[in-house]
């Protein structure tokens, strides 16, 4: 039999939980306080006389500094018979290290203070970005100089990185939801240089004089934008820039002639068998629009609601009310 003061504990356990059901609010019906203003800094900026433009901003809360160099470059000027040569160039500038200093022993150094030194190259620019404590600042700012303007491109390193790039490309077709989505981007951009494929070939004949002429051509000042933000007074900073990339001079200029897109949009079904697995990944979507569209806001919100977070509508109703994806999500970009 259930004793009585069991019975007052149910009773009390249900009336604890009842009431935040019976007082909550319709979601019409909430209220918001305002948002509080957004105090943007502004970065003090300067063009050093090789053309290499300097944002500095000053932030003295904890004892670090970060630098990040972004440079127009991309795997979209790539060569038909060369793709991969940017993403190949810009990993192996870290790798292989300097003229000065070989990779590896940038590895060791660098873990040593726990510091970081890094770059890369993606489809329509690149990118070079240092971190540190303050008090190890100044050798590990000579690392990323000397890796951004001296690399060594060594041919070790250069078969190491092609032979990760061929590796991936024989493990490509292993999962179906990066056949489909290869597939519904190729079909997408229609083979444009938004979005190519490396293959066997081009990464084989992707050769050292390949990345040097690469590096030549898009890695200089005049191309370059260095944001620095941190724990340091902001005239030191700029002295110690200009002190170490000044023999870096400005090259000749590059047109960079981006590639058109074919913005029609085409209703079309396209079927990629793979007979030897039970499940099925499925692409719908279109080309996105550009960046400075003013309802970019207003679409990603959508999107976010849409099918982003675990509370979207796409992956409430498709997996948990129905069960019948594991995955499914939306995205606009």
């Amino acid at each position: 039999m259930i004793s009585k003061i069991n019975i007052i504990f149910i009773m009390i356990t249900l009336y604890i939980f009842s009431v935040p059901a019976l007082s909550q609010t319709y979601y019409k019906d909430l209220k918001y306080p305002q948002l509080g203003d957004i105090d943007i800094p502004t970065p003090e900026q300067i063009t050093l006389d090789n053309g290499m433009k300097i944002l500095s901003l000053e932030d003295h809360e904890l004892p670090f500094i970060k630098i990040r160099a972004e440079f127009i470059a991309g795997s979209i000027y790539d060569p038909d018979d060369k793709v991969g040569l940017a993403r190949l160039t810009g990993n192996v500038m870290r790798t292989g290290g300097s003229t000065n200093i070989p990779g590896d022993q940038i590895d060791e150094e660098l873990e040593s203070i726990a510091a970081t030194v890094e770059t890369w190259i993606s489809d329509v620019s690149g990118g070079a970005s240092l971190f540190t404590l303050k008090d190890h600042f100044d050798k590990v700012l000579t690392i990323f100089a000397d890796v951004l303007m001296h690399p060594a491109f060594p041919e070790e390193k250069i078969n190491l990185e092609k032979i990760d790039a061929t590796s991936s490309i024989s493990r490509r077709n292993d999962n179906i939801t990066n056949i489909a989505r290869r597939e519904f981007y190729q079909i997408v951009y229609k083979n444009s240089p938004f979005w190519r494929d490396e293959e066997y070939m081009t990464i084989e004949s992707i050769t050292r004089d390949d990345m040097i002429a690469y590096h030549k051509k898009y890695i200089k000042p005049d191309n370059m934008v260095l944001g620095i933000w941190g724990d340091f007074k902001t005239k030191n900073m700029i002295n110690k820039i200009k002190k170490i990339f000044k023999d870096w001079k400005a090259a000749e200029t590059v047109q960079f002639n981006i590639p058109e897109i074919d913005y029609k949009y085409e209703n079309t079904i396209n079927l990629v068998k793979k007979s030897d697995v039970n499940q099925t990944s499925i692409y719908m979507g279109h080309i996105g629009d550009k960046k400075n569209n003013p309802d970019l806001p207003a679409l990603i919100m959508l999107n976010e609601i849409f099918g982003t977070t675990s509370t979207s509508r796409l992956l409430t109703r498709i997996r948990s009310d129905q069960g019948l994806a594991y995955q499914v999500y939306g995205v606009y970009q």
